[in-house]
């Protein structure tokens, strides 16, 4: 894996790969990272083994958007009754799998450039996907690795957790471990 890569994907997604957070999203944008494919699909290689998946959910001539989830941990986040309800009536009952579910995110993500109910898929929770949506994206309590709305104490727990994910997957990194050894520290 290219070191470009692999930094964009310990740096983002490191409290999936510590099963804090059930996905991350990271973007590589082409010239940067030009064996992009390959370090994707090595990626991919390694994360299976570990119970992990990855979806492209844009790719375009200038970069790619990637989401690296845990499968388990985003099963049961968007298996909760609430959300799930919520995203059902965006249509997303059509397709009861998550990897149908992921693939009508790709669908949105690709006709609404951004849609809101991807804050659900990246475990943030209800209260704080409605407020973002009815305020768009104004008012909040507090901006951190999202905007949020509802449990500010919650939502600090949860950032310092993330914080402390990255520091650690970056210090193995800095040690020479590789992604499998990250893994299965974790």
């Amino acid at each position: 894996m290219s070191d470009s890569f692999a930094h964009s994907l310990y740096h983002i997604c490191s409290p999936t790969l510590r099963k804090v957070k059930p996905s991350n999203l990271f973007t590589l944008h082409k010239e940067r990272c030009p064996n992009w494919r390959a370090d994707l699909e090595e990626c991919r290689a390694t994360l299976e083994r570990f119970g992990f998946g990855v979806a492209v959910l844009e790719d375009n001539r200038r970069y790619v958007v990637v989401m690296v989830y845990h499968i388990a941990s985003l099963r049961r986040c968007l298996g909760q009754r609430e959300p799930m309800r919520w995203l059902d009536a965006l249509g997303y009952s059509e397709t009861p799998s998550l990897e149908g579910k992921l693939e009508r995110l790709e669908k949105r993500f690709h006709r609404d450039s951004f849609p809101h109910e991807i804050g659900l898929f990246l475990g943030y929770p209800l209260e704080d996907v409605r407020g973002f949506i009815a305020n768009q994206g104004r008012n909040s309590k507090y901006t951190g690795e999202w905007k949020v709305y509802g449990n500010l104490n919650d939502a600090l727990r949860l950032f310092q957790s993330y914080k402390d994910s990255r520091r650690w997957v970056m210090e193995q990194a800095q040690q020479g471990k590789g992604l499998a050894d990250i893994l299965s520290a974790c």
